[in-house]
């Protein structure tokens, strides 16, 4: 019931339809770097069953043949378009028009998503608990906000290289209690009392990547690490140095933590410790 191609680069649509034909009852299909042209997404058009599509790395691939595939699967839950090339805006409006049951969506670059773009979306999703967008420019607090507004139930969310994120953001994440995977980047204008916060109200995290955080010192490290019991990988990058001791103290104050990666503004990597 599950399909993987990855790096495939003469995929023809001789091959798919025979793929295809011989599946039938196929509900998932990931594509990585395998340039797919018309004939190839018009056989996976006839998946009716289809649940999960993916398609990566494949940037010789026109984002609305795989839109166009994607809003013809009707039992459609899952969708990632990431690194296919331009996404249009109109293409993924009807994606969103006609999968409001859809659970999952991971897009990249989104240079074109506005604010006001992303709160009609999210609106017409109210069954996401994943959502990922990928080079995002065009998204801060007032998009978190309304993400936050609109999908309570959210349990994965990511968004990076955003025109960046402030206490305001953080704080409407209070409405967010299920969160297990956060990504956020950059948090520039972050400050302590709005990390203490976000470590108050998602206390169910597992994972937390806090880019361009200054304001993550040894005390909201510490209270992070302690409210998140369920906390297995912290990364957060341009903290200000941090002792040794203090260093050993954050390890010591979590006993489900599988990775701490601090990384100082000053260096370019990080050790995991």
């Amino acid at each position: 019931t599950d399909l993987s191609i990855t790096g495939c680069r003469n995929l023809r649509g001789l091959t798919s339809a025979t793929i295809c034909q011989g599946c039938a009852s196929l509900r998932s299909i990931h594509l990585s770097r395998s340039p797919v042209n018309a004939v190839v997404m018009d056989s996976i058009t006839r998946l009716t069953g289809l649940e999960v599509l993916s398609v990566t790395s494949s940037g010789r691939t026109e984002s609305t043949l795989v839109l166009d595939v994607a809003r013809n699967c009707r039992s459609l839950r899952e969708l990632v378009l990431f690194d296919v090339g331009p996404l249009q805006e109109e293409g993924l409006s009807r994606v969103i028009e006609q999968h409001h049951q859809l659970t999952s969506l991971t897009l990249g670059p989104c240079n074109f998503i506005t604010e006001d773009y992303l709160s009609v979306a999210v609106a017409k999703l109210p069954n996401l608990t994943k959502l990922c967008l990928a080079s995002c420019p065009l998204i801060a607090d007032t998009g978190l906000c309304k993400i936050a507004d609109c999908l309570p139930h959210l349990e994965d969310l990511m968004l990076t290289d955003t025109e960046g994120f402030s206490d305001a953001g953080i704080f409407a994440l209070e409405n967010c209690t299920q969160l297990k995977r956060l990504t956020l980047h950059p948090c520039r204008d972050v400050t302590s009392a709005g990390l203490m916060v976000l470590s108050d109200y998602c206390d169910s995290l597992e994972k937390l990547l806090l880019a361009e955080c200054p304001a993550a010192n040894e005390e909201t490290i510490i209270n992070m690490l302690m409210c998140c019991m369920h906390l297995e990988v912290l990364i957060i990058t341009h903290v200000p140095q941090l002792s040794e001791p203090a260093l050993s103290k954050m390890l010591e104050s979590s006993n489900m933590l599988k990775c701490l990666a601090l990384v100082p503004k000053s260096l370019e990597r990080g050790a995991l410790l």
